[in-house]
């Protein structure tokens, strides 16, 4: 882990890791389906945007196991 090269990280800290990657996939679908749905920005390059989307959405059943073993107090 990059993070470890200034200070080693606690053992919680480690554990939050990946509560806060399933979160940023949350918050990132959240993101855009605001940005596409409801304030309909267009962008550049929408297949792109669309590839994003896919692959959070690919991503978003296993982050919400991770995040329910968290929410329970089970990080470690």
């Amino acid at each position: 882990m990059a993070y470890s090269i200034e200070r080693r990280l606690t053992r919680f800290e480690a554990a939050l890791i990946p509560f806060l990657h399933a979160s940023a996939i949350v918050f990132g679908l959240d993101n855009w389906f605001r940005w596409t749905l409801d304030e309909r920005r267009s962008f550049a390059d929408p297949q792109r945007v669309l590839t994003r989307i896919d692959r959070l959405i690919w991503e978003l059943p296993a982050a919400l196991a991770t995040a329910g073993r968290c929410g329970d107090g089970n990080i470690d």
